[in-house]
């Protein structure tokens, strides 16, 4: 009985099996053999309009906790809870706060990081547009266009929200309000 040689297969350079790989998903990929999907990832720029009309809740708050927790199904998610200050659209049963949740986090030494989602800080005010998932959980709408950041002059009297150009919050309130009231 002969015995097989396998040096030959051995000696093949590594690179060599990635580049076949990268070569066969890239011609699947032009061909639309292979599709990836997103989600709602950024791959356009959401309106105003969009975010509103998209939205089942729209709300300003302030973030107070951030828990990180690495599901089986989904993986590693980070759930964040405001305190409300203000709801612009949608409301909550006798609470004032939500919480809601977004992919990826840091979880002990693991951190998933996903391309387009918002960082959010604990104490941090912002704005945010949600809708309820399958699973009833609150999910921002347009990925990560649902976060506008607020920020504030040092006497707190006046408050932008950071888009570009930045625009005051009152103003900003008031153009999100008519958005809402046309679809009705």
């Amino acid at each position: 009985m002969q015995k097989a040689d396998f040096g030959r297969i051995h000696s093949l350079p590594f690179s060599w099996a990635i580049r076949a790989c990268s070569k066969f998903l890239s011609v699947c990929l032009v061909l639309g053999i292979v599709q990836v999907n997103f989600g709602e990832a950024p791959l356009r720029n959401w309106t105003v309009s969009e975010l509103v009309r998209g939205a089942e809740l729209v709300v300003l708050g302030r973030v107070v906790s951030k828990t990180v927790a690495n599901l089986e199904a989904t993986g590693i998610q980070t759930t964040l809870s405001l305190d409300l200050e203000d709801v612009w659209k949608g409301s909550l049963q006798a609470t004032n706060s939500v919480s809601f949740y977004v992919p990826g986090g840091v979880l002990g030494e693991r951190k998933v990081v996903v391309t387009g989602q918002p960082e959010f800080a604990l104490d941090e005010t912002c704005l945010v547009f949600l809708k309820q998932a399958e699973d009833r959980r609150w999910v921002l709408v347009g990925f990560g266009q649902g976060k506008l950041g607020v920020e504030s002059d040092r006497t707190n009297r006046d408050c932008w929200i950071l888009t570009s150009p930045r625009v005051g919050i009152e103003e900003f309130k008031r153009r999100v309000m008519e958005i809402n009231a046309e679809r009705q």
